[in-house]
């Protein structure tokens, strides 16, 4: 008897695994690149409220959804920010 694997029929593929690139970047790049993608989801959400409000909206679901990606990115941003800014504020409390 053979088992085969679950497929993922319509579901998008997750992102490669980015931690040997992070590895390899300098620690701007990573940070910009944060910033970037945080600002395309605030675009997109944006956007499609946009085009809810002016009536071009196919679903209010997709809406939702890029309203809660956007919020979701901004979120994980700020949480790198407050923990860089502990990190930062530890190691200015070390005596030499």
């Amino acid at each position: 008897m053979e088992v085969s694997g679950i497929t993922r029929a319509g579901l998008p593929q997750a992102a490669p695994p980015l931690a040997k690139e992070l590895a390899e970047s300098p620690f701007g790049a990573v940070v910009e690149r944060f910033i970037g993608g945080a600002n395309a989801d605030q675009a997109q959400a944006d956007a499609a409220v946009r085009s809810l409000v002016t009536g071009q909206a196919n679903s209010v679901h997709e809406v939702a959804l890029a309203v809660a990606r956007a919020e979701l990115s901004f979120r994980l941003l700020l949480e790198i920010r407050n923990r860089l800014i502990e990190a930062y504020q530890e190691i200015t409390r070390l005596q030499v």
